[in-house]
């Protein structure tokens, strides 16, 4: 009875196969690692993208709304903005040379005591040149009141247009604009920075992260003239940059946007 040979893997072969082993695991490795690395970055610039977007849109909806002829803008800077924002809005139904509060027609939400609010003076129909914006301060409102008709109102007592009324320069459908004062701008918190707005001594971040030269703002006027009067701003130039913790190979990743806003004026 014979014996046959047996053969099996030299230590050579099996070195050999354990190195390919190595390679290609290595190689499978470095592969998902690029890939992850690929897929952060790519996170990171779409959502850097999405954050200078949504920026944007709430800087346009806020300023075109502005009117800096009527003195909607306060101060200008090159990272900040205050504005007098309209929150509320109705029309008078009737005015009472006594000097009684005026009445006013709800549009929207109901004027609260504190708003500062403007009301268009007509004073003679038959000339534009008298026409004037009287302002003030809400001191009490009464709510629960209604117009000719069953339209839902609410009166309002503005000393400051006591000798408006008296004068009988408010007439019934004159519009009443309601405000409030926000600071748009770039702001630092907890080590990052944000678009945010400020209220009151309340700060609210509102998209970010930005760079620290995140938010800027040029100011123009109606001939694209770049200006440092408020009254005289027709058109904001806006410029949102976001900053990522994420890196490149050019350092972190970031995005920016410009767009020109046109004020309502």
């Amino acid at each position: 009875m014979t014996r046959r040979d047996r053969s099996g893997f030299t230590l050579v072969e099996l070195v050999i196969v354990g190195l390919l082993g190595v390679v290609v695991v290595g190689a499978t490795y470095q592969m998902i690692l690029t890939s992850q690395k690929a897929y952060t970055i790519q996170i990171a610039q779409m959502h850097g993208q999405q954050t200078v977007r949504a920026g944007i849109d709430i800087l346009s909806v806020e300023l075109r709304e502005l009117s800096a002829v009527e003195g909607d803008v306060l101060t200008m800077g090159s990272d900040q903005i205050k504005v007098r924002a309209m929150r509320a809005f109705g029309l008078v139904c009737n005015t009472n040379a006594t000097g009684s509060p005026i009445l006013v027609k709800k549009i929207g939400r109901y004027f609260t005591s504190g708003d500062s609010i403007v009301v268009f003076a007509d004073n003679d129909p038959d000339l534009s040149s008298d026409d004037t914006i009287l302002s003030g301060a809400v001191s009490s409102m009464t709510t629960g009141q209604t117009c000719t008709g069953t339209d839902t109102a609410q009166s309002l007592l503005v000393p400051a247009l006591v000798t408006a009324l008296a004068n009988d320069t408010v007439r019934l459908g004159a519009p009443v604009r309601g405000f409030t004062i926000y600071t748009y701008g770039l702001y630092l918190r907890d080590g990052e920075y944000y678009l945010a707005r400020e209220f009151g001594g309340t700060t609210e971040p509102l998209v970010g992260p930005l760079s620290p030269n995140g938010v800027s703002f040029i100011y123009m006027d109606s001939n694209g003239v770049v200006t440092t009067d408020p009254t005289a701003v027709s058109q904001i130039q806006v410029t949102l940059r976001s900053r990522s913790k994420v890196t490149n190979e050019r350092g972190p990743v970031t995005d920016s946007l410009t767009t020109t806003i046109y004020l309502r004026n």
